[in-house]
Order: C-alpha cells, then structure tokens, then sequence
C-alpha cells in the first residue's frame, strides 16, 4: 500500500467512525429530549449529561483525527507529481470540507455548554 492510498484508507476509516459516532450524538439527543419533557429524577439528568459528555468528546476527538487526515491528503495531492485518476481530487474541495469539520468541532464544543446549563 502506498502512502496515498494509507492517506486515503485513513481519511475513510475517520468518517466512518465519525458517521457511527454522530447517529450516536442523535439518539441521546432525543432521549435527553424525552428526559427533558418528562419529570425524571436529577440522577438521571446527571448520567445523561455524563454520557452526552463522553460522547461528544469522543465526537470532537473523531473530528480532529478527521482534520489531520484531510490535511495529510492536501499535502500529498500538493507534492505528488502522478496521482493515480481514483485518486485525484480538487485540493479546494479538501480545503472546504477541513473548514466544515473545524466549525463541526465549534458547534460541537457550544452545544456541549448548552447541554451543561441545561442538565444543571
């Protein structure tokens, strides 16, 4: 396996992962909001808050491995001279989608306080 097509498999496998970890983000999101509309008690508010916690950190963990491998395959499609055609890419669409997962990492990071002052 080349370089390339590491960068590639890499880049693959962290959407994946990131894929699997927001339909995660979602299904708690709803169950807080279930939680929210019923009268559960302040114990369950507080493992809830601990469980969107870590799956949120996990999240923005997920999007930084993301980011880094984005920047790996913008590196290699500027210092390759012969990329393979399954390979070639717009190195601005790369660019666009590092900027889309950093304000993924804002956003994330802000619903997190949310989640704070609203399980508080």
């Amino acid at each position: 396996m080349n370089q390339l097509e590491l960068a590639w498999d890499t880049f693959y496998f962290h959407t994946e992962q990131i894929c699997y970890q927001e339909s995660e983000y979602i299904n708690l999101t709803q169950t807080l909001h279930n939680l929210l509309l019923s009268d559960h008690q302040r114990h369950q508010r507080k493992r809830m808050k601990v469980k969107l916690h870590n799956c949120m950190d996990s999240l923005i963990i997920s999007y930084k491995k993301h980011i880094d491998a984005i920047s790996d395959l913008i590196n290699l499609n500027n210092d390759l001279v012969d990329i393979p055609e399954e390979y070639e890419i717009d190195v601005s669409h790369l660019g666009s989608l590092k900027s889309l997962t950093i304000k993924l990492i804002e956003e994330t990071i802000s619903s997190k306080e949310e989640i704070n002052n609203l399980l508080s």
